[in-house]
Protein backbone atom coordinates (compact mmCIF):
# COMPACT_ATOMS: atom_id res chain seq x y z
CA UNK A 1 0.00 0.00 0.00
CA UNK A 2 1.31 3.42 -0.90
CA UNK A 3 2.17 5.39 2.20
CA UNK A 4 2.02 8.91 0.80
CA UNK A 5 2.67 12.08 2.76
CA UNK A 6 -0.88 13.09 3.60
CA UNK A 7 -0.43 12.64 7.38
CA UNK A 8 2.64 12.81 9.64
CA UNK A 9 4.05 9.77 11.42
CA UNK A 10 5.66 10.17 14.81
CA UNK A 11 6.50 6.83 16.42
CA UNK A 12 5.86 7.95 19.97
CA UNK A 13 2.61 9.76 19.27
CA UNK A 14 -0.36 7.54 20.13
CA UNK A 15 -2.89 9.82 18.44
CA UNK A 16 -1.01 9.69 15.14
CA UNK A 17 -1.03 5.89 15.34
CA UNK A 18 -4.79 5.95 15.76
CA UNK A 19 -5.20 8.36 12.87
CA UNK A 20 -3.19 6.02 10.63
CA UNK A 21 -5.35 3.09 11.71
CA UNK A 22 -8.49 5.10 10.94
CA UNK A 23 -7.26 5.90 7.44
CA UNK A 24 -6.45 2.24 6.88
CA UNK A 25 -10.01 1.41 7.91
CA UNK A 26 -11.49 3.87 5.47
CA UNK A 27 -9.26 2.70 2.62
CA UNK A 28 -10.29 -0.88 3.29
CA UNK A 29 -13.97 0.07 3.34
CA UNK A 30 -13.83 1.88 0.02
CA UNK A 31 -12.00 -0.99 -1.70
CA UNK A 32 -13.88 -4.02 -0.36
CA UNK A 33 -17.09 -2.68 1.23
CA UNK A 34 -16.71 -5.20 4.06
CA UNK A 35 -16.96 -4.74 7.79
CA UNK A 36 -15.10 -7.79 9.09
CA UNK A 37 -11.62 -6.62 8.09
CA UNK A 38 -11.78 -3.33 10.04
CA UNK A 39 -13.24 -5.21 13.01
CA UNK A 40 -10.37 -7.72 12.93
CA UNK A 41 -7.84 -4.91 12.73
CA UNK A 42 -9.40 -3.28 15.78
CA UNK A 43 -9.34 -6.58 17.68
CA UNK A 44 -5.67 -7.04 16.82
CA UNK A 45 -4.84 -3.59 18.15
CA UNK A 46 -6.73 -4.33 21.37
CA UNK A 47 -4.74 -7.56 21.91
CA UNK A 48 -1.29 -6.59 20.70
CA UNK A 49 -1.21 -2.80 20.52
CA UNK A 50 -1.01 0.00 19.84
CA UNK A 51 -4.03 0.73 21.99
CA UNK A 52 -6.80 2.03 19.69
CA UNK A 53 -8.18 5.49 20.28
CA UNK A 54 -11.62 6.94 19.72
CA UNK A 55 -10.91 7.75 16.06
CA UNK A 56 -10.16 4.09 15.33
CA UNK A 57 -13.33 2.94 17.08
CA UNK A 58 -15.36 5.56 15.21
CA UNK A 59 -13.99 4.38 11.87
CA UNK A 60 -14.82 0.78 12.72
CA UNK A 61 -18.32 1.71 13.86
CA UNK A 62 -18.87 3.57 10.59
CA UNK A 63 -17.65 0.56 8.59
CA UNK A 64 -20.01 -1.79 10.42
CA UNK A 65 -22.89 0.68 10.20
CA UNK A 66 -22.46 1.03 6.45
CA UNK A 67 -22.94 -2.74 6.21
CA UNK A 68 -26.02 -2.65 8.49
CA UNK A 69 -24.24 -4.46 11.31
CA UNK A 70 -26.01 -2.46 13.99
CA UNK A 71 -25.72 -5.18 16.65
CA UNK A 72 -21.93 -5.21 16.26
CA UNK A 73 -21.93 -1.42 16.48
CA UNK A 74 -23.78 -1.56 19.79
CA UNK A 75 -21.23 -4.03 21.12
CA UNK A 76 -18.39 -1.70 20.15
CA UNK A 77 -20.10 1.24 21.84
CA UNK A 78 -20.71 -0.80 25.00
CA UNK A 79 -17.03 -1.77 25.07
CA UNK A 80 -15.99 1.85 24.81
CA UNK A 81 -18.35 2.83 27.64
CA UNK A 82 -16.96 0.07 29.90
CA UNK A 83 -13.25 0.11 29.08
CA UNK A 84 -12.56 3.26 27.09
CA UNK A 85 -11.75 5.27 25.21
CA UNK A 86 -14.68 7.42 26.26
CA UNK A 87 -17.13 7.76 23.35
CA UNK A 88 -17.82 11.27 22.13
CA UNK A 89 -20.66 12.84 20.20
CA UNK A 90 -19.26 11.61 16.87
CA UNK A 91 -19.28 8.03 18.21
CA UNK A 92 -22.92 8.25 19.21
CA UNK A 93 -23.83 9.90 15.90
CA UNK A 94 -22.19 7.04 13.98
CA UNK A 95 -24.02 4.52 16.18
CA UNK A 96 -27.39 6.15 15.56
CA UNK A 97 -26.65 6.21 11.83
CA UNK A 98 -26.05 2.46 12.02
CA UNK A 99 -29.37 2.00 13.82
CA UNK A 100 -31.05 4.08 11.13
CA UNK A 101 -29.59 1.86 8.39
CA UNK A 102 -30.74 -1.20 10.32
CA UNK A 103 -34.23 0.25 10.95
CA UNK A 104 -33.71 0.14 14.71
CA UNK A 105 -35.54 3.31 15.66
CA UNK A 106 -36.21 2.27 19.27
CA UNK A 107 -32.52 1.63 19.90
CA UNK A 108 -31.64 5.01 18.39
CA UNK A 109 -34.18 6.64 20.69
CA UNK A 110 -32.66 4.92 23.73
CA UNK A 111 -29.20 6.16 22.76
CA UNK A 112 -30.50 9.72 22.48
CA UNK A 113 -32.18 9.46 25.87
CA UNK A 114 -28.97 8.11 27.40
CA UNK A 115 -26.99 11.05 26.07
CA UNK A 116 -29.53 13.47 27.54
CA UNK A 117 -29.16 11.80 30.96
CA UNK A 118 -25.45 11.05 31.08
CA UNK A 119 -23.80 13.00 28.26
CA UNK A 120 -22.31 14.00 26.02
CA UNK A 121 -25.11 16.46 25.34
CA UNK A 122 -26.71 15.57 22.01
CA UNK A 123 -26.46 18.15 19.27
CA UNK A 124 -28.69 18.82 16.30
CA UNK A 125 -27.01 16.14 14.19
CA UNK A 126 -27.93 13.50 16.78
CA UNK A 127 -31.58 14.55 16.68
CA UNK A 128 -31.56 14.58 12.90
CA UNK A 129 -30.12 11.05 12.74
CA UNK A 130 -32.70 9.77 15.24
CA UNK A 131 -35.58 11.41 13.37
CA UNK A 132 -34.37 9.78 10.16
CA UNK A 133 -34.34 6.42 11.90
CA UNK A 134 -37.93 6.99 13.05
CA UNK A 135 -39.05 8.09 9.60
CA UNK A 136 -37.58 5.00 8.00
CA UNK A 137 -39.64 2.84 10.38
CA UNK A 138 -42.97 4.67 9.96
CA UNK A 139 -42.64 6.30 13.39
CA UNK A 140 -43.68 9.78 12.31
CA UNK A 141 -45.33 10.60 15.66
CA UNK A 142 -42.05 9.94 17.49
CA UNK A 143 -40.29 12.18 14.97
CA UNK A 144 -42.75 14.96 15.86
CA UNK A 145 -41.95 14.54 19.54
CA UNK A 146 -38.25 14.88 18.82
CA UNK A 147 -38.89 18.02 16.79
CA UNK A 148 -40.78 19.47 19.76
CA UNK A 149 -37.82 18.71 22.02
CA UNK A 150 -35.30 20.36 19.77
CA UNK A 151 -37.45 23.48 19.50
CA UNK A 152 -37.23 23.80 23.27
CA UNK A 153 -33.46 23.28 23.27
CA UNK A 154 -30.89 25.85 22.26
CA UNK A 155 -29.75 24.48 18.93
CA UNK A 156 -27.81 26.31 16.26
CA UNK A 157 -29.95 27.75 13.46
CA UNK A 158 -28.56 25.43 10.78
CA UNK A 159 -29.15 22.37 12.93
CA UNK A 160 -32.68 23.53 13.73
CA UNK A 161 -33.43 23.79 10.01
CA UNK A 162 -32.03 20.32 9.34
CA UNK A 163 -34.32 18.93 12.03
CA UNK A 164 -37.38 20.43 10.36
CA UNK A 165 -36.24 18.96 7.07
CA UNK A 166 -35.76 15.48 8.56
CA UNK A 167 -39.17 15.59 10.27
CA UNK A 168 -41.00 16.63 7.10
CA UNK A 169 -39.28 13.83 5.21
CA UNK A 170 -40.28 11.37 7.94
CA UNK A 171 -43.92 12.46 7.61
CA UNK A 172 -43.70 12.15 3.84
CA UNK A 173 -42.42 8.58 4.08
CA UNK A 174 -45.38 7.77 6.33
CA UNK A 175 -47.94 9.37 3.95
CA UNK A 176 -48.66 12.10 6.49
CA UNK A 177 -48.77 14.98 4.01
CA UNK A 178 -51.09 17.13 6.15
CA UNK A 179 -48.72 16.91 9.11
CA UNK A 180 -45.78 17.73 6.85
CA UNK A 181 -47.67 20.76 5.57
CA UNK A 182 -48.44 21.92 9.11
CA UNK A 183 -44.76 21.72 10.04
CA UNK A 184 -43.84 23.65 6.91
CA UNK A 185 -46.47 26.33 7.64
CA UNK A 186 -45.25 26.93 11.20
CA UNK A 187 -41.64 27.57 10.16
CA UNK A 188 -42.02 31.25 9.15
CA UNK A 189 -43.84 31.92 12.45
CA UNK A 190 -41.83 29.91 14.97
CA UNK A 191 -38.83 28.40 13.24
CA UNK A 192 -36.18 29.10 10.61
CA UNK A 193 -37.16 30.24 7.14
CA UNK A 194 -37.73 27.26 4.79
CA UNK A 195 -34.89 26.63 2.35
CA UNK A 196 -34.92 24.77 -0.98
CA UNK A 197 -34.45 21.37 0.67
CA UNK A 198 -37.44 21.89 2.95
CA UNK A 199 -39.61 22.95 0.02
CA UNK A 200 -38.49 19.83 -1.82
CA UNK A 201 -39.38 17.53 1.10
CA UNK A 202 -42.81 19.14 1.53
CA UNK A 203 -43.60 19.06 -2.18
CA UNK A 204 -42.58 15.41 -2.32
CA UNK A 205 -44.71 14.53 0.71
CA UNK A 206 -47.76 16.11 -0.95
CA UNK A 207 -46.98 14.67 -4.36
CA UNK A 208 -46.65 11.12 -3.03
CA UNK A 209 -50.16 11.43 -1.56
CA UNK A 210 -51.64 12.70 -4.85
CA UNK A 211 -52.08 16.22 -3.49
CA UNK A 212 -51.09 17.78 -6.80
CA UNK A 213 -52.82 21.10 -6.19
CA UNK A 214 -51.01 21.63 -2.88
CA UNK A 215 -47.70 20.62 -4.44
CA UNK A 216 -48.33 23.05 -7.31
CA UNK A 217 -49.02 25.86 -4.84
CA UNK A 218 -45.79 25.14 -2.98
CA UNK A 219 -43.85 25.18 -6.24
CA UNK A 220 -45.30 28.60 -7.09
CA UNK A 221 -44.51 29.89 -3.60
CA UNK A 222 -40.97 28.63 -3.89
CA UNK A 223 -40.48 30.63 -7.08
CA UNK A 224 -41.90 33.73 -5.37
CA UNK A 225 -39.27 33.29 -2.67
CA UNK A 226 -36.60 33.33 -5.41
CA UNK A 227 -35.65 29.74 -4.70
CA UNK A 228 -35.01 28.22 -8.13
CA UNK A 229 -36.80 24.85 -8.47
CA UNK A 230 -34.66 22.01 -9.77
CA UNK A 231 -35.51 18.68 -11.31
CA UNK A 232 -36.59 17.10 -8.01
CA UNK A 233 -39.23 19.75 -7.35
CA UNK A 234 -40.66 19.66 -10.84
CA UNK A 235 -40.58 15.87 -11.07
CA UNK A 236 -42.48 15.48 -7.77
CA UNK A 237 -45.26 17.83 -8.90
CA UNK A 238 -45.39 16.38 -12.42
CA UNK A 239 -45.67 12.83 -11.07
CA UNK A 240 -48.50 13.91 -8.73
CA UNK A 241 -50.32 15.52 -11.67
CA UNK A 242 -49.90 12.40 -13.79
CA UNK A 243 -51.28 10.21 -11.01
CA UNK A 244 -54.29 12.53 -10.69
CA UNK A 245 -54.71 12.57 -14.49
CA UNK A 246 -54.09 16.33 -14.57
CA UNK A 247 -52.32 16.06 -17.90
CA UNK A 248 -52.68 19.68 -19.01
CA UNK A 249 -50.99 20.85 -15.83
CA UNK A 250 -48.31 18.16 -16.13
CA UNK A 251 -47.41 19.15 -19.69
CA UNK A 252 -47.31 22.83 -18.75
CA UNK A 253 -44.93 22.10 -15.88
CA UNK A 254 -42.76 19.96 -18.10
CA UNK A 255 -42.45 22.78 -20.65
CA UNK A 256 -41.75 25.26 -17.86
CA UNK A 257 -39.01 23.03 -16.49
CA UNK A 258 -37.39 22.89 -19.92
CA UNK A 259 -37.41 26.68 -20.06
CA UNK A 260 -35.51 26.72 -16.76
CA UNK A 261 -33.13 24.03 -18.08
CA UNK A 262 -33.99 21.76 -15.18
CA UNK A 263 -34.68 18.49 -16.95
CA UNK A 264 -31.53 16.89 -18.27
CA UNK A 265 -31.15 13.47 -16.64
CA UNK A 266 -32.29 9.97 -17.56
CA UNK A 267 -35.03 10.29 -14.94
CA UNK A 268 -36.43 13.26 -16.84
CA UNK A 269 -36.63 11.26 -20.06
CA UNK A 270 -38.59 8.60 -18.20
CA UNK A 271 -41.04 11.29 -17.05
CA UNK A 272 -41.41 12.55 -20.61
CA UNK A 273 -42.02 9.03 -21.92
CA UNK A 274 -44.66 8.50 -19.26
CA UNK A 275 -46.37 11.75 -20.25
CA UNK A 276 -46.35 10.73 -23.90
CA UNK A 277 -47.83 7.36 -22.94
CA UNK A 278 -50.68 8.95 -21.02
CA UNK A 279 -51.36 11.35 -23.90
CA UNK A 280 -51.46 8.43 -26.34
CA UNK A 281 -53.98 6.73 -24.04
CA UNK A 282 -56.26 9.74 -24.30
CA UNK A 283 -55.72 10.88 -20.73
CA UNK A 284 -55.07 14.55 -21.51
Amino acid sequence: MEQGNSWPVRRNDQEDTNMIASKLHLQNISSSNKWKAPLQLLAGMERHGPKPGASTYNATITACGDCQQWAVVLQLLAGMERHGPKPGASTYNATVDACCAGKQWAVALELLAGMERHGPKPGASMYVATIRACGGCQQWAVALQLLAEIKLAEMEQHGHKETYHATIRACGKCQQWEVALEIFAEMPRHGPKPNANIYTATIRACGQCRQWAVALRLLAEMKRQRLQPNVNKYSSVISACITARQMDVAFRLFEEAHVHACLQSDTDRVVLERLELFRAMGCE
